[in-house]
């Protein structure tokens, strides 16, 4: 999210004179001053996203932006895990439909909600809100609740009433053809004046999902609760969606029912070199 004011410090004392930060900064925040100091450009306030790329790249942690310390707020930059390993995440992951009736682990759904300050978005404007459903116990309640909404609109409507007896009949037999029987939920909603916004929350999940694969958690991408939201916009009160803000994209996880032993060697697309 923008801040309104740009609060950039930069220690003269530490300060190399390197220009790293000047070069590394692409709306030209920075620049060197008459005294041959780095300083905030002329109109650099307005321009900056405040991304932070000045301090993280500054080989003296001279710089100091919207309170942060280059010092104690950051971690070491680290070298992710190999290509090969990580390929191995991608190619491994698998779309779960069938989910244990358990919650997640504590640590494990706490490290999965820490995770999503990270995912980066559209010129930084870093104002998502996140709608979860953590506990079974609350996911069988929206699961009543939106079953019981959709069929008392629906079921004699003729363009979906087969739908509506289909899944009463799915529902019957145990089944839960709209929630595929996860546990949990996470709803990605974004900010009306987001330059990116429905960008920003597929690339949060996408974010999510491989992390979430990385902690023995399967997902499955939720796109038919999107679809309900076309169809019946008083959801946005049922999701607490705030005001402001729209439905962006959700997704369905938990522990999956079964173990996915092998991971299919997928055929390549079509890729054009361009010249």
């Amino acid at each position: 999210m923008y801040l309104e004011n740009l609060s950039l410090k930069i220690d003269t004392q530490k300060c190399n004179l390197c220009t790293a930060c000047i070069r590394e900064c692409v709306n030209g925040v920075l620049t060197k001053n008459d005294q041959n100091q780095i300083a905030v450009a002329p109109g650099g306030e307005g321009r900056c996203i405040h991304c932070a790329h000045c301090m993280m790249v500054c080989p003296a942690a001279a710089i100091s932006i919207d309170g942060l310390d280059p010092e104690k707020d950051f971690e070491p930059a680290l070298r992710g895990p190999d290509f090969s390993k990580l390929l191995n995440q991608v190619k491994s992951r698998r779309s779960i439909r069938h989910f244990k009736q358990r919650n997640l682990d504590s640590d494990v759904m706490a490290d999965l909600m820490d995770a999503l300050r990270y995912p980066p978005t559209g010129v930084n404007y870093r104002n998502l809100q996140f709608s979860v459903i953590s506990d079974c116990d609350i996911m069988e309640q929206y699961r009543e609740k939106l079953y019981a909404r959709y069929f008392a609109r629906f079921e004699n409507e003729p363009d979906t009433k087969d739908i509506c007896t289909a899944w009463k009949q799915a529902l019957a037999n145990g089944g839960d053809p709209v929630f595929r029987t996860a546990p949990h939920m996470i709803l990605v909603n974004y900010d009306e004046k987001a330059p990116c916004g429905f960008a920003d929350s597929v690339i949060a999940l996408s974010y999510f999902e491989m992390l979430a694969n990385a902690a023995g958690v399967g997902t499955v991408w939720f796109g038919r609760l999107i679809f309900l939201f076309n169809q019946m916009p008083e959801l946005m009160d049922m999701f607490e969606i705030p005001a402001g803000y729209k439905p962006g994209y959700a997704m369905l996880f938990g522990y999956g029912e079964n173990l996915f032993r092998r991971a299919i060697k997928r055929q390549l697309p079509v890729i054009t070199h361009l010249k």
